[in-house]
């Protein structure tokens, strides 16, 4: 059950319909979700873990807000773990990820999308792909937290990952040619985009 009702909560902040800084009330959540507030309270607890809420003793939970300074760390820790993952993903990586991988750029070459919902599920449609083409469980549960956090990093400023579309048929080669090197500059350009962008967007303040 919690699982369940955090997905729910980390949706509706990722997709920004409880804003940042926002009160996230114990009753009012338990009462929307028909639930005891035993559960709603283990679940936030849970996504503070993830950094999308900040609870304070005595006075309760809230969205945490977006300080771009402490996504510094989160960016170094991304890219470390960009590099582990272009690695596995090089040795072990199977017909079905590359599959997965094709359908999704024939995905996005359908679509011709610039909504900012569908491209950012886009985004995360591919590092779920690639994450999981790692096969190392470790490794796919720590970016799968870090991944929500950029997509709603995205969302908030507006973001619109253009960048890791147009690489796609590139990533698929280097996996077909088990290319370290070439998948590793490109998963890390792919941060490094997002972070320009961000730097742009907020007149150099990050």
């Amino acid at each position: 059950m919690r699982e369940d009702i955090c997905s729910l909560i980390r949706n509706d902040i990722v997709h920004l319909k409880i804003k940042p800084g926002e009160p996230l009330n114990e009753i009012r959540l338990a009462k929307e979700l028909q639930v005891s507030r035993t559960p709603i309270r283990e679940a936030l607890r849970h996504l503070a873990s993830e950094g999308l809420v900040t609870v304070t003793p005595n006075v309760g939970a809230r969205v945490s807000e977006i300080n771009l300074r402490d996504f510094r760390e989160l960016i170094e820790f991304r890219i470390i773990l960009e590099r582990g993952v272009a690695h596995l993903v090089a040795i072990n990586s199977t017909e079905d990820d590359l599959r997965a991988m094709r359908q999704l750029h024939n995905k996005t070459q359908s679509e011709k999308t610039e909504d900012l919902d569908r491209l950012t599920d886009l985004d995360s449609e591919f590092h779920f792909i690639i994450r999981r083409a790692a096969h190392n469980q470790l490794l796919e549960k720590q970016m799968e937290v870090i991944q929500i956090r950029f997509t709603w990093l995205m969302r908030s400023y507006h973001y619109k990952p253009h960048f890791v579309m147009i690489k796609i048929p590139d990533i698929v080669e280097a996996m077909e040619q088990r290319n370290t090197e070439a998948l590793e500059r490109m998963l890390v350009e792919h941060v490094e985009y997002f972070v320009d962008r961000l730097r742009e967007e907020t007149m150099k303040k990050f």
